[in-house]
């Protein structure tokens, strides 16, 4: 504060001014009776409090929510990258017959999620780059015992690697399917009605076989 007379700095609310020796006195009674501006009542300084404590839980909140969100979507998006291994291997007709081909059977890593075209091509690929002797195609992906793979077999549900494994009760390790040229897979059965005793025949003597010469 300042003296009202000479406009002296006074300090601790003297009795007398130390510049002009005027009694100030009466200075520091008003200081008792008028509060600080820069002072915030008691109540003021509850409710000041209070905001700020409510704005430091709610941030916390808040990044916590933030944390777990981006934890859930970082989880989710690792969980839709994973990769298994199955297998792929190749089916020519041979005498009217759809038989897997001896050598071709490769291990493929897929993802859980992937359609059978994805998986289509992905095989295609596969078998491709380790086998030169492949035909151009275009192919079809096909279950174990032929039938094309486009859903879940017995049921309407469009196929998904995950899906299979779940309804054929194995693991994705001892999963195999086949590619197929759509010709070999289009093409009607020439031989007339083939016995088992045909089919043995096939199996034994592939390597007598165009198909199968790279196997011997």
């Amino acid at each position: 504060m300042y003296c009202p007379f000479c406009g002296a700095a006074v300090e601790s609310c003297p009795a007398f001014c130390s510049a002009c020796g005027q009694s100030v006195k009466f200075l520091k009674d008003v200081s008792n009776k008028v509060p600080d501006e820069n002072q915030p009542s008691t109540s003021e300084g509850n409710t000041g409090r209070s905001t700020l404590d409510s704005f430091m839980k709610f941030r916390v909140l808040k990044e916590k929510e933030r944390k777990a969100f981006f934890t859930k979507k970082c989880q989710a998006s690792k969980k839709d990258k994973k990769t298994v291994k199955i297998y792929v291997g190749v089916m020519w007709r041979h005498n009217g017959i759809l038989k897997p081909v001896r050598g071709k059977t490769l291990p493929l890593d897929v993802q859980p999620n992937w359609s059978s075209e994805q998986l289509l091509t992905a095989a295609v690929k596969k078998v491709k780059d380790f086998n030169q002797d492949m035909q151009e195609g275009p192919y079809m992906l096909l279950y174990p015992d032929g039938a094309e793979v486009k859903h879940i077999p017995g049921t309407n549900t469009p196929f998904r690697i995950q899906l299979y494994k779940e309804a054929l009760g194995k693991a994705y390790q001892r999963i195999t399917l086949f590619i197929c040229t759509v010709q070999d897979f289009s093409v009607n059965d020439d031989s007339g009605d083939s016995s088992s005793e045909d089919s043995e025949v096939i199996i034994k003597s592939t390597s007598n076989s165009p198909h199968y010469e790279s196997d011997t």
